[in-house]
């Protein structure tokens, strides 16, 4: 188990203040250091983005098990208002979503771009103002 880093890749990663960020499993950062990088999206720039959630306790979900986090913000900007309202956001938000789709070890993918576990399409509600990535 390892620690999300404040820094990957030249991006800067902020946390909510009740994140656990330590003890998660390594393949989680590493889906981060695949997929969060400042050219993720062509013609934009990821400077930081912010973790709404990452270890658990208490319940039992791939949170829990340190192998998924939430991003609520990319650059500042909560996706709940940036999504489909600013071209960068959105730009930026299905690039991160469509890199972790070519991570190994990717599981569920759930954001407001799309929403697969293994691959596959699924369809359920939410996460509409966020993106929930957890890996196998």
């Amino acid at each position: 188990m390892v620690k999300i880093p404040k820094m990957i890749n030249d991006v800067v990663i902020e946390f909510a203040p009740d994140v656990y960020a330590n003890n998660v499993h390594e393949r989680l950062v590493a889906a981060l250091e695949f997929c969060i990088r400042p050219d993720v999206a062509s013609g934009q720039f990821l400077k930081k983005i912010y973790i709404s959630s990452a270890k658990q306790f208490g319940v039992q979900n791939r949170h829990s098990m340190g192998k998924a986090v939430d991003i609520q913000r990319i650059n500042g900007v909560f996706l709940v208002h940036g999504y489909n309202s600013s071209g960068a956001i959105t730009a930026l938000a299905d690039a991160i979503q469509a890199r972790f789709e070519e991570f190994e070890h990717r599981r569920e993918n759930y954001g407001p771009g799309l929403r697969r576990r293994l691959g596959r399409e699924v369809e359920m509600d939410g996460y509409h103002d966020h993106i929930h990535l957890s890996i196998t």
